[in-house]
């Protein structure tokens, strides 16, 4: 079943990313508890690879994965909050990311003289293709998160938090548009109002059929220095019981 599309701000929609992706991991191991089949964990590099040269999704992913560890495993609530936070903060700097590419792109159509039809269809058509970026990236961090868990790991919070301060962060000397490009269509509704996320109850699990869709033009660099969070620090509280934290019921 499709989900009706969100209209959270980002940051409320990383805080329900968080509980959604503890209620599937809670539910992958009741799986295996009772025998039955369950998503098995995947490698880092090999979820990550994905996002091959979207440094920004990966840090993004492995936060989101790290946040919903720690609270699966029952870390103290301090560091459960420092990574929930963390999320929230992603969110919202890969929003305004998205917002400033938006007018970037309307603002070189505008000063191209391209149609005004033609520039709402293509920045319509970039705004889809995030949105089906975000739901890769949900799933990817779900897959991520099963191997954290099965490690009782997770990566060193000020090493993502560099990261994603390093890749989220607003290109300064990016030019606006102009008051000329201003009367032109503004990008379609909803650009910058929400994350869209279609989970469905099996939609994590479709993390294994994750389809590599590298960007043209990205470095193998990037990629290294977004892997760079690979040594995983155990998790505190992870070998006590986890508090019971169920799915969000308003799941489609």
């Amino acid at each position: 079943m499709q989900a009706v599309p969100q209209t959270k701000p980002a940051t409320a929609q990383a805080s329900q990313d968080v509980v959604d992706l503890v209620g599937f991991l809670r539910e992958a191991e009741n799986r295996r508890a009772q025998g039955r089949p369950a998503p098995t964990p995947k490698g880092m590099k090999d979820v990550l690879g994905a996002f091959r040269g979207q440094p920004a999704q990966q840090a993004t992913i492995q936060v989101l994965a790290a946040a919903a560890t720690t609270r699966h495993l029952g870390a103290p609530a301090q560091n459960t909050r420092k990574w929930e936070q963390l999320a929230q903060q992603n969110a919202k700097r890969l929003q305004a990311l998205r917002a400033q590419q938006y007018r970037r792109e309307q603002h070189r159509y505008v000063q191209v003289q391209m149609p005004p039809d033609e520039i709402q269809r293509r920045i319509a058509g970039k705004e889809a293709a995030d949105r089906d970026n975000d739901k890769r990236a949900f799933d990817a961090a779900a897959a991520l998160a099963l191997s954290y868990v099965a490690a009782k790991s997770v990566p060193s919070f000020d090493k993502l938090a560099e990261l994603a301060e390093q890749h989220l962060t607003l290109d300064e000397h990016t030019p606006e548009v102009s008051e000329h490009g201003a009367e032109e269509p503004a990008t379609t509704a909803q650009t910058a109002n929400a994350m869209d996320f279609d989970k469905s109850p099996d939609g994590p699990e479709a993390s294994d059929d994750i389809d590599p869709q590298p960007e043209p033009g990205a470095s193998v660099e990037e990629v290294e220095e977004a892997d760079a969070s690979d040594q995983l620090e155990h998790v505190r509280g992870a070998d006590e019981k986890a508090e019971p934290i169920s799915a969000r019921s308003d799941r489609p």
